[in-house]
């Protein structure tokens, strides 16, 4: 069985691009934290207009593979404010989130 030239061309064509976008992305890391320092366990950190994404681990910590900068993150997490930020080359960040607040209103 053989494999045509144009077969053979189109495999090659889509090996080199994923090699090409791999080696494209950048690395960023950082930590989530509250007003008050503590650590922000399970948050999410989601590169905007990608599947890109990653959560923190216990200690607040994440690593993300970013695809390319500048870009904007958006950092979530249960009762806490969500916040969208720009990174400009930044490799290491630290991001505060507040806690939400929320009205409990009566249905008396």
């Amino acid at each position: 069985m053989t494999i045509s030239k144009l077969t053979r061309s189109i495999l090659i064509l889509g090996i080199l691009l994923t090699i090409n976008q791999s080696y494209s992305q950048e690395l960023i890391s950082g930590k989530i934290i509250d007003i008050t320092g503590k650590q922000i366990t399970f948050a999410s950190i989601i590169e905007d207009n990608t599947s890109f994404g990653t959560t923190t681990n216990e200690k607040g910590e994440f690593t993300l593979n970013i695809n390319k900068y500048p870009t904007k993150v958006t950092i979530s997490s249960p009762n806490h404010t969500q916040k969208t930020i720009t990174l400009n080359r930044k490799r290491r960040i630290t991001v505060v989130l507040r806690e939400e607040t929320r009205k409990v209103t009566s249905t008396d």
